[in-house]
């Protein structure tokens, strides 16, 4: 049965839907319907091998990235077609990254989700991506320990980030 209500988490690059399982059981106490697809660059997925290790995983960004929006935008449709309402996007990592840029108004929470130095930090949201989102990044994080390790360096980087 799902509810009105719903999430789907996306998990990181190399990491598994597992990793998120203590959010999912949460969420679910708390009446919420989950989903938490694998993606296929996960240390989990049968087909999960890139050649070139994490490097080969980083060069083919770009067309790895729409394959999650695909799976993503697949969960959030059967979730609809089975009823929920409303539905909220997590991601941590590259799933933050990928729930920062679906089209549609979601409410998102990104921990940590960031794209790599050389890429635009424009390219890590879309246009058509809306609705509220929380943006969690701690002190370990690469995004806040990039020199110069500054709060003005890292709330100058969020407004860049920022839809908008």
């Amino acid at each position: 049965v799902v509810q009105s209500r719903a999430v789907v988490l996306v998990h990181g690059l190399l990491c598994s839907r597992l990793d998120m399982a203590h959010f999912a059981e949460e969420l679910v106490l708390r009446g919420f319907t989950v989903l938490a697809p694998e993606m296929d660059d996960s240390v989990s997925h049968e087909d999960g091998v890139v050649p070139g290790g994490f490097v080969g995983s980083l060069l083919a960004r770009e067309e790895a990235e729409e394959r999650r929006l695909q799976v993503l935008q697949d969960c959030v449709d059967w979730l609809r077609q089975h009823g929920a309402k409303d539905v909220g996007l997590v991601g941590h990592s590259r799933g933050g990254v990928t729930i920062s840029q679906l089209e549609g108004d979601f409410c998102r929470v990104n921990i940590a989700g960031f794209q790599p130095p050389p890429v635009d930090p424009e390219d890590t949201f879309r246009k058509g991506a809306e609705g509220p989102m929380l943006i969690i990044c701690g002190a370990e994080d690469e995004i806040c320990t990039r020199p110069p390790l500054s709060m003005d360096y890292v709330q100058d980087t969020v407004r860049r980030l920022r839809p908008g």
